[in-house]
């Protein structure tokens, strides 16, 4: 035997939509790992379910009122794979009940549920496969289990079978688009189709199958690494010249005899001019970071320090990426980056009058590879002060 059910319960659809993690390299998805949290809203809308069950052939429709479903989400990304938890919770007005063929106490035709409410809360736990597109979009798929709760409270059609809570298992999947808002913030929209499997007997037990659609906002935790997989940055300071050797004195000469001794005069050189020292420091980035680690941010503080204490006129902040991407993008990556290190610098009570930056690319790689390569040696800022 076989039920169909067409339901609005699009409440119970979206609460774990997968808070995608669009990831990206200097070119492509990057190396973001660590974890992350995230928002979602699930506006719903009307879908057709097939229940079966083991009384009738009966068939009915239940629709709700068009709501949303909001929830929160905590995850880890392991790049490119993400696990998360999510939890959402709502409250849906049913409208009608129609059946078309007699089912327990219930004959056919139409019945008005204007008063009561159903309330929702799903805990999922989904996983999640980026895809990046480039420029800071990505799509992926997903997939999840978990608990729904259902609670239908004060509904009457004559018959009260609608009322009382139920324990779901639930399952669903998801896909959906991505798009960078910064480095760390990401929003995106989805789609999402859950099936419910109940053990309440409505009509037997009913399989309610549930499709929708999400508005989602995801960051991930941590300051300058944001929690993603970072390399300590090392600086590279140019070993000073060594200083220009100071003359001994002249040797005295020989004292003469004469009746009156001639005085001994010593000679000395005069002091050498003092010599402008010139360094260069690199600092090195995560794939598809322009984010300052705790190492980087060191260097750059001691960089500042030279330049506070020294007689520097110009300092040249030149940033730089690898080869694994396209070229118009690796540009905006490098300055990017030049432009972390400046706006640190500055902070570190650097002028910012005194400092030029420029963003070369994939041109100066200090390690030559090929195309789509990627070195962290070339992922770096070279400052160079003058």
């Amino acid at each position: 035997m076989s039920l169909k059910i067409k339901s609005i319960l699009m409440a119970s659809l979206l609460s774990t939509t997968g808070m995608t993690t669009a990831v990206m390299a200097d070119d492509h998805a990057g190396d973001h790992s660590g974890f992350y949290g995230g928002v979602f809203f699930n506006p719903t809308f009307v879908m057709e379910s097939d229940h079966k069950s083991g009384l009738s052939d009966t068939v009915a429709n239940l629709s709700l009122e068009a709501g949303i479903l909001p929830g929160l989400t905590l995850g880890y990304d392991f790049n490119k794979i993400r696990m998360e938890v999510a939890v959402s919770k709502g409250s849906f007005s049913p409208e009608t009940l129609s059946v078309e063929q007699p089912v327990l106490d219930l004959a056919a035709g139409q019945y008005n549920l204007a008063s009561g409410k159903l309330e929702m809360t799903r805990y999922m736990f989904n996983v999640i496969k980026d895809f990046d597109l480039g420029d800071g979009a990505s799509i992926y798929v997903g997939a999840g289990v978990g608990y729904a709760d259902h609670n239908m409270k004060n509904v009457t059609a004559g018959y009260d079978f609608l009322n009382g809570e139920d324990g779901v298992l639930s399952g669903q999947f998801l896909a959906g688009l991505e798009h960078d808002l910064s480095d760390n913030v990401k929003a995106g929209i989805g789609y999402i189709y859950a099936v419910n499997s109940t053990h309440k007997e409505v009509f037997g037990r009913p399989k309610f199958d549930h499709h929708g659609f999400t508005l989602s906002l995801r960051w991930a935790f941590g300051g300058s690494s944001t929690s993603y997989s970072s390399k300590r940055a090392t600086a590279k300071p140019v070993s000073k010249p060594a200083p220009a050797p100071t003359s001994a004195p002249a040797p005295k000469p020989a004292p003469v005899v004469k009746p009156a001794p001639a005085p001994v005069v010593e000679q000395r050189q005069a002091e050498p001019e003092p010599v402008v020292v010139k360094r260069d420091f690199a600092v090195f980035f995560d794939w598809d970071s322009a984010q300052l680690s705790d190492a980087a941010k060191r260097t750059v503080f001691e960089v500042s320090r030279i330049i506070n204490e020294s007689d520097i006129n110009t300092v040249v902040v030149i940033g730089h990426a690898d080869t694994s991407g396209p070229d118009p993008y690796n540009d905006r990556l490098s300055l990017r980056r030049a432009e972390s290190v400046r706006d640190q610098m500055v902070a570190n009570g650097v002028s910012s009058s005194m400092i030029e930056i420029s963003g070369v690319g994939e041109r100066v790689l200090e390690v030559q590879t090929g195309d789509n390569v990627r070195n962290d040696r070339n992922r770096r800022v070279v400052i160079r002060l003058n």
